[in-house]
């Protein structure tokens, strides 16, 4: 049975991407989706009348979800007739009724394995990212963000209130280079390089050491001498900030869990209108070697007792990395050390940044103790309702959500 509050919540999600800029202003939220989509949209509606706009996106919509599903088909329809046996028109068939009747984009029909019956019956309980993030836009549009986008401002943030996270040692910005936090050079250790706002990886370097005053990319392969690579750090930051940061590795008790890679724990935490912070859910992210650092498989955590889940195993294979490789069958039934720790550093982040209502933090569990990472208020959502997990609307995330809107 569908909840009141998944009612409202869907009422509010579920519309034609490009019906946001049209619906009348009855609420904040909505004239906010209006605001962004006006800035992403080709047109000016000052110019254009909006019923003239709402005629124009009734019909491109659907011919817009044509393309999409030719391009989701073409990538994948192969291997799904291969593995599961379902004709490729029988999928495109499926992709333009999902597209279009429950409104999901077509790439989310090969992500959430919907060309398997058993899980098309709840599909239209799935919150999805695009339509999730204008929630937390609109949610969060008269509050201060920019602790959690500045990571020079959240490492400050972290140090007054006694917040464990890694140290910065030095910021790069408009072609100069400033130490920080009584660093007067460059530690002989592997190091992270990374934009000061940046999200999703973006713009992310590893530089390992490996002796004699000597840094070598693990992205490129190539190898620089500290004053060479001081240099190269001042080049990359005359566009864009940039923060460098000593690299991480896991406690000695899951680096079997993290295929030469730091894993991490992305934890959803909440706060009420009391001032009260709870844990919502959280995910142990199971980083894939030779793929990119941004992206990981799943793996669900009981919150009660830190122990590692379901994990969400990929039913399509992507050709530029190979999942197999993780060994998945590790993961099941492993207690993650530090868990309760993991949980106070997040509640308590989230009591000092105050009255977001939603966060969530990238965690890490280090032989130093558990650090965070960094805090998002535009949070992720798709890797949480993956099979084998239940999508949010039924569960009470869209319940305590519906109270913010």
């Amino acid at each position: 049975m569908i909840t009141k509050p998944h009612l409202k919540l869907k009422t509010f999600l579920n519309m034609l991407p490009l019906f946001y800029s049209f619906i009348p202003q009855k609420t904040e939220s909505l004239r906010l989706i209006k605001k962004y989509h006006n800035k992403n949209l080709l047109f000016d509606f000052k110019f254009i009348p909006r019923y003239a706009i709402l005629f124009l996106s009734i019909i491109v919509w659907p011919f817009w979800s044509v393309v999409l599903s030719v391009r989701a088909l073409k990538k994948n329809g192969k291997q799904v007739k291969e593995k599961f046996g379902k004709t490729v028109l029988k999928q495109f068939i499926e992709l333009l009724y999902f597209s279009n009747i429950h409104l999901i984009m077509p790439n989310h029909y090969y992500n959430f394995s919907l060309f398997k019956k058993e899980n098309q019956k709840d599909v239209s309980f799935y919150l999805f990212d695009g339509p999730a993030q204008r929630v937390f836009r609109s949610i969060n549009r008269n509050l201060d963000l920019s602790i959690l986008d500045d990571k020079l401002k959240f490492f400050e943030f972290c140090q007054k209130h006694k917040i464990p996270t890694p140290p910065i040692i030095a910021l790069f910005s408009k072609g100069e280079l400033k130490y920080q936090n009584n660093f007067s050079k460059l530690p002989e250790s592997d190091l992270i390089f990374k934009l000061r706002n940046g999200s999703m990886s973006r713009g992310l370097t590893i530089w390992e050491f490996i002796g004699n005053n000597f840094y070598r990319s693990l992205n490129t392969k190539e190898e620089l001498t500290q004053e060479e690579l001081i240099n190269y750090f001042i080049e990359f930051s005359t566009q864009e900030d940039y923060i460098l940061q000593p690299r991480l590795y896991d406690k000695d008790g899951i680096k079997e869990l993290s295929n030469s890679t730091l894993s991490t724990i992305r934890m959803v935490t909440t706060i009420n209108r009391k001032n009260e912070v709870r844990e919502l859910f959280s995910i142990f992210e199971i980083p894939i070697p030779n793929a990119p650092t941004n992206i990981a498989i799943p793996c669900f955590i009981d919150s009660a007792k830190g122990i590692l889940g379901e994990v969400s195993t990929p039913e399509i294979e992507n050709p530029l990395y190979e999942i197999s490789q993780c060994n998945i069958a590790k993961y099941k039934g492993k207690i993650l050390p530090d868990w309760n720790e993991c949980k106070n550093i997040a509640k308590l982040a989230h009591l000092k940044v105050g009255r977001i209502p939603f966060i969530g933090w990238d965690i890490c569990i280090t032989n130093e103790g558990c650090m965070i990472l960094e805090g998002n208020h535009g949070i992720r959502l798709n890797s949480h309702q993956l099979p084998p997990n239940q999508p949010f609307g039924k569960t009470e995330f869209t319940q305590i959500m519906s109270t913010f809107i």
